[in-house]
């Protein structure tokens, strides 16, 4: 995203939950919930650290409770207050999925929620893609 942002770039988000990781169905200590997830749903999605992904969902957990709303909604409104994200691809098998994932528009995170979500997601950039960051 710093390079969208530096070259005047928007981004459209595929798979803006990370093959269901940031729904709040795969948590900290906690058994994976019979579904979609436990039989291998995210198989073919990116690597992702473990330690990394409890970190973020513990921090959206937070933030949604502060909030009155669901880990998902969230995650989706932090992708939308980004500068460089113009859209985000849904991939709501139902109704109710669909309107759940609505409820991430309206409004917005406050600037220590940004930050917090931020923090907890940081990761050591890769290069090339650190060309230009600072």
């Amino acid at each position: 995203m710093p390079l969208a942002e530096d070259q005047g770039l928007g981004l459209m988000v595929w798979s803006p939950l990370g093959w269901g990781r940031l729904t709040g169905k795969i948590r900290r200590n906690q058994p994976l919930q019979e579904g979609r997830i436990k039989s291998g749903g995210t198989v073919g999605g990116p690597e992702v650290d473990e330690e990394l992904l409890y970190g973020v969902v513990d921090a959206l957990a937070e933030i949604a409770e502060q909030n009155g709303k669901s880990i998902p909604q969230v995650a989706l409104n932090r992708l939308l207050q980004r500068k460089t994200v113009c859209n985000v691809v849904i991939g709501a098998r139902n109704e109710a999925q669909l309107l759940e994932n609505l409820g991430a528009t309206g409004w917005n995170l406050t600037p220590a929620q940004v930050a917090k979500l931020d923090a907890a997601s940081r990761q050591k950039p890769l290069y090339p893609h650190w060309v230009g960051m600072r």
